[in-house]
């Protein structure tokens, strides 16, 4: 809220100066332009945290079910490795789909 109240104030100054109005509209669609461009970042890296987390938890998960049902050879088990590769896989094509999405949104 901090960075917000100081945008405007920042602004209210600029209104108060002897800059022409040209001037002072520019410098708000830039300010506007570079909000955004924050803004779809954030989203972008939030859904790529979000990814990463689940998938996290669920490979935990995953690998402490494995480790109580099959003991010490857990990690040699067709079912394990195959439940791990598609938990890995999961990941991957997620991480390229939220990639994509932002080349998409940087290229219009």
């Amino acid at each position: 809220m901090e960075s917000l109240v100081t945008y405007f104030e920042g602004f209210e100054l600029v209104e108060l100066s002897t800059f022409p109005d040209e001037v002072f509209e520019h410098a708000q669609q830039l300010a506007e332009q570079l909000r955004d461009q924050v803004a779809e970042r954030r989203d972008f890296e939030s859904e790529r945290r979000r990814i990463k987390v689940f998938v996290s938890h669920r490979l935990r998960e995953s690998a402490e079910y494995f480790m109580e049902a099959y003991g010490d050879k857990w990690k040699e088990e067709k079912s394990a490795i195959e439940k791990l590769k598609s938990l890995r896989n999961y990941m991957i094509e997620e991480l390229v789909k939220i990639d994509k999405q932002e080349e998409m949104d940087q290229n219009n």
